[in-house]
């Protein structure tokens, strides 16, 4: 399986306050195409500001990150990007927030309209086209933030924590739906949480990062197979998992 996203020797330094404030340090890993990855660390250490490199809203101090072979420059339709918090437009309807981001790439009504349809069929919201974001949960928010993220096709999705925010249930459920959603299209997942159960559930392999700045400080395959109904019970889940705790412990240390 050939490699999409591959990063080289990343540094990231902010200047804030007459101060300078080192993220990452020369960070490397690659990322194989439709893989489900998981990068799991310490608060504070870097994850989202990994994100925001791969999806080019920041540019590195040091490195390279490329994607195909090619080394990436800034934004593109490419990558999509979902967030914590769903960030929905209050005056739009579903539809029309589905449909947002394509009105600004300038797709005519007619497809925009078809493709907003299909993916809000696809997260699980069809019926719900015609409320408003004050009508819906959650959940329901975060599965219309990708769908509104799909519209775009694009080929990786960078995903910030983005159950945080609701309950235990709701977030099983998302998971759920979201490998499910991932084993149509096919699509290469970069997914950042603070969540060691989560990171396990999900991934073919988890990033464990440092403490700031973050270095990737081992790399774990989860030997799996999928569907993983009943994993989540079994030993060698509470092993994966004592693992990973062990890793970050000491890094919290």
């Amino acid at each position: 399986m050939k490699n999409k996203i591959r990063i080289e020797k990343l540094s990231k330094i902010f200047h804030t306050h007459g101060r300078e404030i080192e993220v990452l340090k020369e960070l490397s890993l690659e990322v194989r195409e439709g893989e489900f990855f998981g990068v799991v660390g310490p608060t504070g250490c870097g994850k989202t500001t990994l994100l925001n490199l791969i999806a080019g809203l920041e540019e590195p101090s040091e490195g390279a990150i490329f994607i195909d072979g090619e080394e990436l420059k800034g934004p593109g339709f490419d990558r999509g990007m979902l967030f914590q918090e769903g960030a929905l437009l209050p005056w739009r309807n579903l539809v029309k927030n589905i449909e947002f981001g394509m009105e600004i790439k300038g797709i005519e009504k007619k497809k925009r309209n078809e493709l907003a349809i299909k993916y809000l069929k696809m997260v699980g919201l069809e019926g719900f086209e015609e409320s408003y974001p004050y009508q819906l949960s959650g959940g329901m928010i975060q599965r219309a933030a990708l769908a509104r993220v799909l519209t775009f096709e694009p080929d990786i999705l960078l995903m910030d924590e983005p159950f945080a925010s609701v309950d235990a249930l709701t977030r099983e459920k998302l998971q759920e739906e979201l490998l499910r959603i991932w084993q149509v299209t096919k699509k290469t997942i970069l997914f950042v949480t603070h969540s060691i159960d989560e990171i396990i559930y999900l991934s073919d392999r988890v990033a464990v990062l440092t403490s700031r700045p973050a270095r990737v400080k081992d790399i774990l395959e989860i030997n799996a197979s999928r569907p993983r109904t009943e994993f989540r019970m079994s030993k060698e889940f509470s092993d994966y998992r004592n693992r990973i705790w062990k890793l970050l412990k000491s890094e919290i240390q």
